[in-house]
């Protein structure tokens, strides 16, 4: 009888010790168990199995085995703590921490008295600068330095000569366009064109963050179009070609590949170069694939709504953009891939919309067909158990490639 006790204890023991509560508990009873069994020597009957068969013994042999049994619950403790943690490297989906715990362990803006680190980057103090002349929230000024930061990485790819005349499509809010302007010197001209409406942006606008860069150091050299980019192509003249043409994080934003096959068409008559960047889906760190997916699920999503206004509409991979490039005359040059930086945090921001409770009512409403509302759940759940093999999210790898 002691032994088949010591034995379903030794079990219980394991089991229990993945819980705080009940092997907080278990470990009281024993302990009460313990003293009682050393003041009571000569209980008879009764009681603990240990205790009846303790006083059948001689003292010495009886404290030690109560030291040997003790000894035992203790490893059975110990041996269920090293499970538990064994299974939770090798499978850490399996945690207990809710998605909503992981998202928001995700990083945030970083704090009001942020300030860059000390690098070696050359690129770092020029961020800085170039920061402060586009609209940002002064008390934090951390979104608007990486977001700098990194379009001056991606423009390290980029033969942008002092002097030049570009045309950039899909400016928004003007992030890359401050880059481009400062790129070009004070001989050098930027046209940027947008279609998106004056008053849309967040937490600031188009129209605001325009008409704040234009009054900027660098305004004289930036001309700001509110057009849909094939409309202007088509109506502007032609009799001075740009330098070059830069579509930078805005292919996403077109409605179709057609669009961009028509847009890159009309491009060759009015540009001398052409330059794009653009999310690669690829993912060379593994704590950016949760970005992957995320982008994947939303375009899986806005391609079924009969009109989109996500910042992710169109999703193609470098491969297909060339395939498109190509197809509308223009020879790839060079091309290569780049990794942002640990603070870009789109990565962090598509997670979250895709595992948003907006996301799914959208899905519901405009997924008709069950086996296409399959796939884009599909996508979705896929970017939530990611976030349970990776530490954090990071921004997946850039694209970019230059043609003649």
């Amino acid at each position: 009888m002691f032994f088949a006790v010591t034995l379903f204890r030794f079990i219980l023991g394991f089991i229990l010790c993945h819980y705080k509560l009940l092997s907080t508990i278990l470990g009281l009873v024993l302990a009460f168990e313990f003293i009682f069994t050393l003041l009571s020597p000569k209980r008879k009957t009764g009681g603990s199995p240990l205790i009846a068969f303790l006083t059948l013994v001689p003292p010495f042999a009886r404290r030690l085995l109560t030291l040997l049994w003790y000894m035992l619950m203790l490893m059975a403790v110990l041996a269920g703590f090293a499970v538990r943690s064994v299974k939770q490297k090798l499978f850490p989906a399996h945690s207990h921490r809710t998605i909503q715990a992981q998202l928001n362990d995700l990083p945030t803006p970083l704090p009001t008295n942020y300030s860059p680190k000390m690098s070696t980057n050359p690129l770092e103090d020029k961020a800085k600068t170039l920061a402060t002349l586009s609209l940002h929230d002064p008390t934090n000024p951390s979104i608007q330095h990486t977001q700098t930061l990194h379009r001056l990485e991606l423009l390290q790819h980029f033969d942008i000569t002092p002097g030049s005349r570009l045309l950039e499509l899909g400016c928004g809010q003007g992030d890359c366009t401050v880059v481009l302007a400062d790129a070009v010197g004070e001989e050098g001209s930027v046209v940027a064109v947008d279609p998106a409406p004056l008053d849309y942006g967040s937490p600031y606008t188009l129209g605001q963050s325009q008409s704040h860069i234009s009054q900027s150091p660098l305004g004289p050299r930036i001309t700001f179009i509110q057009a849909d980019p094939l409309s202007y192509l088509t109506t502007h003249p032609t009799t001075t070609p740009f330098t070059a043409t830069l579509l930078i994080h805005s292919l996403f934003y077109f409605p179709s590949p057609a669009t961009i096959l028509q847009t890159l068409t009309a491009l060759r008559a009015h540009s001398t170069r052409l330059h794009l960047a653009e999310w690669s889906l690829l993912a060379s760190d593994p704590a950016s694939q949760p970005h992957v997916l995320a982008v994947l699920a939303q375009a899986a999503l806005e391609c079924r709504k009969p009109e989109s206004t996500s910042n992710i509409r169109t999703v193609l991979s470098p491969k297909r953009l060339t395939e498109l490039a190509v197809q509308a005359g223009w020879r790839l040059e060079r091309e290569g891939f780049v990794q942002p930086g640990e603070e870009v945090l789109d990565g962090v921001w598509e997670v979250k919309a895709c595992l948003s409770e907006r996301f799914g009512r959208e899905v519901e409403r405009d997924v008709g067909d069950e086996r296409e509302r399959g796939v884009v759940c599909a996508l979705r759940d896929a970017c939530e158990a990611s976030l349970g093999v990776v530490e954090g999210v990071r921004a997946m790898d850039v694209w970019v490639g230059s043609f003649v």
